[in-house]
């Protein structure tokens, strides 16, 4: 697949020092969510104890400038997908905000205006599968956002819709009699690309659409992407678990570790030049020929529990530069270069510097 061109901007970040003049699409502010997974009450009284709470997402602040795309990567349990049905109003955040052009979505949907808030934003998930309803024809699928927020006239219009979109995804107008059990994953991922563009979006979150696909059917749908993305002018928050899928569609990218961001930059930086030790071992653990018979930097430990997550940075007990500082205090997201890094070792200069003729990791 070839390479997008990249928006020479700034997409996202870190708010504060280093912010762009132009403001943001996307902000994303001290966004928290806490779920309560306690046992019941009379299990509580009886063993006496506490009330349990799994934190999900840990105060995460980004911004995506129009038109730009925002990859987030990290491991499964990192608080990703939480944070993507946060960003769509699937799941309402026990703090922080979530504002798309200067608009707070959040206080809309506190407001129970969902079809105002809901309408600016659209979803694809990560399974083709379940994703569909099984019992509608697809014609039925796609216009289903196009009459909720009233964007066509009468049903002819809905169905010239939905003929235009089949075929914008790469799908016939006949497509739309059929049921979505008769397609092949790929096509019913890009049955679920032409829904979520029958809404007329302007932020597209994209959570894993590739992860259940063939490699062959992957590249298609990143190029289908790239191209609906320039066409209608889409921003774009785009998470996966692949590094070279985010360095492919990426204009920005963050590292997400226990349900905080743990650096960010453009992939061209974040991914030739790690600062993060977990970045770099993230880096490390993607096979490569090159790589081939060289064990690296491997993975080190599972990721903690979110129930009782480490003190301090959360990473330091995997950390091989860890040491008490990192244990005790919770390091901020800083500039450091190119980048945006919450690790108090790269801070006080302990860790040292990678790039293309070094060596990645400690």
């Amino acid at each position: 697949m070839s390479r997008p061109s990249r928006n020479t901007g700034n997409a996202g970040g870190r708010r504060g020092e280093g912010r762009p003049i132009r403001p943001p699409f996307l902000e994303v502010n001290s966004l928290k969510l806490e779920f309560d997974v306690s046992p019941p009450w009379v299990q509580r009284v009886v063993s006496k104890r506490p009330r349990q709470w799994l934190k999900a997402v840990d105060g995460v602040d980004f911004y995506i400038r129009r038109g730009s795309t925002f990859g987030l990567v990290g491991e499964s349990g990192c608080g990703k997908s939480t944070l993507a049905r946060l960003v769509v109003g699937l799941y309402d955040p026990t703090e922080g905000a979530v504002s798309l052009g200067g608009v707070n979505l959040t206080g809309l949907r506190a407001q129970g205006r969902l079809g105002e808030a809901n309408s600016k934003v659209q979803m694809i998930f990560q399974d083709p599968y379940s994703s569909l309803n099984p019992r509608w024809k697809v014609g039925e699928i796609i216009a289903e956002p196009i009459r909720m927020h009233g964007l066509a006239e009468d049903e002819s219009a809905i169905r010239r819709s939905v003929v235009a979109l089949l075929e914008q995804v790469g799908l016939s107008g006949a497509d739309a009699r059929k049921y979505p059990h008769e397609f092949s994953g790929g096509q019913r991922q890009r049955i679920s690309i032409a829904r979520a563009l029958a809404g007329e979006p302007e932020l597209l979150i994209c959570d894993e659409p590739t992860s259940a696909l063939d490699v062959s059917v992957q590249s298609q749908i990143l190029n289908l992407m790239c191209d609906l993305r320039d066409e209608h002018g889409l921003t774009m928050l785009f998470i996966s678990h692949d590094l070279p899928v985010i360095d492919f569609i990426a204009d920005e990218v963050g590292v997400m570790y226990l349900g905080r961001l743990c650096e960010v930059g453009t992939p061209e930086v974040v991914f030739s030049r790690p600062q993060h030790p977990y970045t770099r071992m993230l880096l490390d653990s993607v096979p490569t020929f090159q790589r081939r018979g060289h064990a690296g930097h491997a993975m080190i430990g599972e990721v903690p529990s979110p129930i009782n997550p480490p003190s301090g940075c959360t990473f330091h007990p995997r950390c091989p530069f860890a040491n008490e500082r990192c244990r005790a205090e919770v390091p901020a997201l800083i500039r450091s270069g190119e980048s945006w890094v919450a690790c108090h070792g790269v801070a006080e200069g302990r860790i040292p510097p990678t790039g293309p003729d070094q060596s990645g990791g400690g």
